[in-house]
């Protein structure tokens, strides 16, 4: 799966959860955008997870829905997740062909685990 994919994936599942603690808490679409301060086309989007609502918009929500914010976005993977898990799927021999020498033991720093996520997602054959 590309990293658009999974961003995409990670959308639809917010989406879907916002979706989820509005109706639980019996709130109308419109009465949460209007309360969220936002257009109904607009939460409409994001819960069918076309559109991403920025940080303050989902803050708002969070607040109308009755949802801590960190628990809409506990699916998220962060990217130190993202390169674990990435690293964790290569072999012993790409392992040792992406180590920067010299470096024992290999503890890359953020920088660098954001351009190796990129070079090993680049790395895994494309899936249709």
């Amino acid at each position: 799966m590309s990293r658009e994919q999974k961003e995409n994936a990670e959308i639809a599942e917010l989406g879907r959860k916002i979706r989820r603690a509005r109706e639980a808490g019996g709130i109308s679409l419109a009465d949460a955008a209007k309360r969220a301060g936002i257009s109904t086309a607009f939460l409409n989007k994001v819960e069918n997870g076309i559109s991403c609502p920025s940080a303050v918009i989902l803050a708002r929500l969070a607040t109308v829905i009755g949802e801590d914010i960190n628990d809409l976005v506990s699916h998220v993977k962060t990217l130190e997740q993202r390169f674990d898990d990435a690293w964790a799927s290569l072999s012993k021999e790409e392992k040792k062909n992406l180590q920067v020498w010299g470096q024992h033991p290999f503890k890359p720093d953020f920088e660098t685990k954001k351009v190796l996520l990129q070079v090993i997602e680049n790395m895994q054959p494309k899936k249709k």
